[in-house]
This record gives structure tokens, C-alpha cells and sequence, in this order.
């Protein structure tokens, strides 16, 4: 606990954690700390389809997975932020002291998370496997992908998510479904590897040439597809786009992108991969909204093969 939570109020020795917001609004919090807080149910303590685990179960849950599969897996991090988090306080955690920023964990609901399990022993120089399990307000998702060394990117490619909930036209996978799937996966990183290798490789393979307009062009359609998907019912999609198609940045996150592409504009970007590791360099929790990281690292390499039309394979969804 911190000091500043211990002088608060006259507190017994055997206290339940206080948890405090300081002036990072994203910050780390630890598993022990995080299974204290607040379940995420529907009324009266019913279980929501679309959140079917709490997450930290479910970090529980994939980390015995592993290593029934004899994988080193750890849990790197996991991400809350303030926005989305709210502390349930009573009139006599008011007259503590307690506040909106400091207050004991189990006062606490974290409505958005991203969780990140490493398994180094699958991968290479380069790049680890990773697993990123988020929760936002449609429902949990687990993402398996990699962490580029480098610049520490969490990459999604080929469609490597399983999601509780409906996402761009593709329907909610059920929590049977999804635990089938997982022990599947375990069982078999090595082809979802390969997928994501692949990928990386075929991004590498097609070279942008440095006096071509197609990084602004590409922005521009970002800009006018964040916008629509800012204002729907005010603005006309772009021509040939609907409603399902990939947005894989809202305007905030699309700013950034720019102001940090302007910022290092000196900096070759030699093919696709090198585009779409600049794109997800702001998908971070301190840059980007942590409830949608991985949904927009998969879609943002989804944008780019099929801008670029590259020949990549799909993931065989074992069932």
C-alpha cells in the first residue's frame, strides 16, 4: 500500500489494499491487487454472456494452460486506466477520506483492462508469442500475437482473436467455444506462429518506394474513415466503404499516428511492415484505448493486406 493511502483515516492493521490513481490515468496494477477488485456481472449477480469469466480468472485459467502444454509462460502486465474505473464508496469511506482516486481495491470496477502473457520459448531473436487479453465494454477478447523486441509492438495478425462479443460483422463466439478453442491453441502455438510469420514476412517482402504518395493517401482514408465512424448519423461513409468495414483508428488515436509520423518522417519506411509497426508504435496503454489495442493491431494489419492485395494465408480455425 502507499504511503499516502496508509495515512488516510484511522485503519485497522488487517486492511483490505487501497488502490490509488496518481498521475498516470493508465497504470500497471498487480494480478493479486486486480482479483480484489470489483466483479464485472449483469444485475443481481447474473453472468454475462459477452463476459462470460472475469479476467483474472481467465489469466489464471491460460497461465495452468501453458503450462499443461510445458510452455514458460508469464504474465507481463496488466493495464487499467481511470476513465473507465469507478470506486463505489459509502458514507464512511467518504468521512476516511477515501475519494474517486484512492480507495480500497474491492471499491473498485475496472470496466476496461488489457492483460499481456508472454511465452518466450515460442518465437526468436526478433520476437516473442503473446497473448493479450482485453476487456471493454462489449466484452471480453484473448488475442494471440507477437512483441516485437524492438519497439516492444504487441502485433495481432491473422485474425488470431477469439471474442465474446460481435465485432465489424463477425458474431460473438460462445464461452464454450472459445475455452474449446484455447486448449487448441495450446496445444498447437506453433501453426498460429507460423501464421504470424508469414505475415510479418509478406509485409516485408513489398517494398514502398520513397517518392510515392501512398503513406498520405493511406492517411487520408484513415482520416476519413475515423471520422464517419465519429459521426455516423452526420457524415456519408467514403465512397465504396460500409459499416463493417476496418477502422482500425478513432480520430485521437489517428492524431497521434500523424503528429508521430510527422515527427519521424526521416525515418525510412521501406515496406508494409515498417508501416504497420509505426501504426501500432501509438497502440500502447499510456497512448491508446486499452479495450481496443488488440482489436486494432489485427484490424490495422487487415487494412494493409488488403490495401497493398498481398497474398497471405488465413489461420485454420481448429474447432
Amino acid at each position: 500500500m502507499n504511503q499516502q493511502a496508509a495515512q488516510i483515516g484511522d485503519l485497522p492493521e488487517k486492511q483490505i489494499p487501497v488502490y490509488e490513481f496518481g498521475t498516470d490515468k493508465t497504470q500497471k496494477i498487480e494480478l493479486d491487487l486486480y482479483s480484489q477488485s470489483g466483479r464485472i456481472e449483469g444485475k443481481y449477480g447474473k453472468v454475462l454472456e459477452t463476459k462470460p469469466i472475469q479476467i483474472w480468472h481467465l489469466i489464471t485459467m491460460l497461465l495452468s494452460m501453458a503450462e499443461e502444454n510445458n510452455l514458460n509462460a508469464e504474465l507481463s502486465s496488466i493495464f487499467v486506466n481511470q476513465r473507465d474505473a469507478h470506486a463505489t464508496l459509502s458514507d464512511s469511506d467518504k468521512d476516511r477520506g477515501y475519494t474517486q482516486k484512492v480507495a480500497p481495491i474491492n471499491r473498485w470496477t475496472f470496466e476496461k483492462a488489457i492483460s499481456l502473457i508472454d511465452i518466450p520459448n515460442i518465437g526468436d531473436d526478433l520476437a516473442n508469442a503473446r497473448l493479450g487479453l482485453t476487456l471493454n465494454k462489449n466484452g471480453l477478447s484473448i488475442a494471440f500475437g507477437m512483441n516485437v523486441y524492438a519497439c516492444t509492438n504487441f502485433n495481432v495478425l491473422g485474425g488470431t482473436i477469439l471474442r465474446a462479443y460481435s465485432h465489424r460483422g463477425e458474431p460473438a463466439i460462445p464461452w464454450e467455444l472459445i475455452q474449446h478453442r484455447l486448449t487448441k491453441w495450446m496445444s498447437n502455438l506453433t501453426q498460429l506462429w507460423t501464421v504470424q510469420t508469414e505475415w510479418m514476412k509478406k509485409m516485408q517482402e513489398h517494398h514502398i518506394p520513397a517518392d510515392t504518395p501512398i503513406i498520405e493517401e493511406i492517411f487520408g482514408d484513415l482520416y476519413l474513415r475515423a471520422i464517419h465512424n465519429a459521426y455516423p448519423k452526420q457524415t456519408s461513409p467514403p465512397e465504396g466503404m460500409n459499416y463493417s468495414d476496418i477502422t482500425p483508428f478513432d480520430t485521437n488515436e489517428l492524431s497521434k499516428f500523424a503528429q508521430e509520423s510527422l515527427r519521424n518522417r526521416k525515418k525510412d519506411v521501406n515496406n508494409v511492415w515498417d508501416l504497420y509497426n509505426w501504426g501500432t508504435s501509438i497502440m500502447k496503454p499510456n497512448m491508446a484505448d486499452i479495450g481496443e489495442i488488440t482489436n486494432n493491431s489485427n484490424d490495422w494489419a487487415n487494412y494493409l493486406v488488403e490495401n497493398f492485395e498481398l497474398d497471405v494465408p488465413e489461420y485454420e480455425v481448429i474447432e
